[in-house]
């Protein structure tokens, strides 16, 4: 952060309006896998693989999980291995959760507008 410094009013933006954590790459990436796991409850261990990251200018990075009760719950059973496609290209076999329902979905004002009536398949990559 010392050769390209970010400026206090994106860091305050950041922290009011998204509770960001402005960081120094020089950790990178054990100290945002640590946030991760912290900010999912250890849920989501890594999300940076090992790598140097001392030409990286900026890491933006968000973690996001749900932890309420599904009105419609996933049927262990159908739970199947099938391909994921890592952001390298490989493909691996992964264990995803499949259910076919009526999906309703909302968006609050501060996203886009996307209009959607429903989503009747979802595959859940684990």
């Amino acid at each position: 952060m010392r050769e390209n410094p970010v400026l206090p009013s994106f860091a305050s933006t950041s922290e009011t309006y998204y509770a960001a954590k402005i960081g120094d790459l020089s950790g990178a990436p054990d100290d945002v896998n640590a946030w991760v796991a912290s900010e999912t409850n250890g849920l989501i261990k890594k999300i940076l693989q090992p790598k140097d990251y001392g030409k990286v200018v900026a890491i933006l990075a968000n973690a996001i999980y749900f932890r309420e009760m599904w009105t419609s719950t996933f049927i262990p059973s159908l739970t199947r291995a099938a391909p994921f496609t890592l952001s390298d290209g490989t493909e691996i076999s992964c264990q995803m959760m499949h259910k076919t329902s009526e999906f309703f979905i909302f968006w609050a004002r501060i996203f886009r507008r996307w209009s959607c009536p429903t989503v009747r398949h979802v595959v859940c990559a684990c």
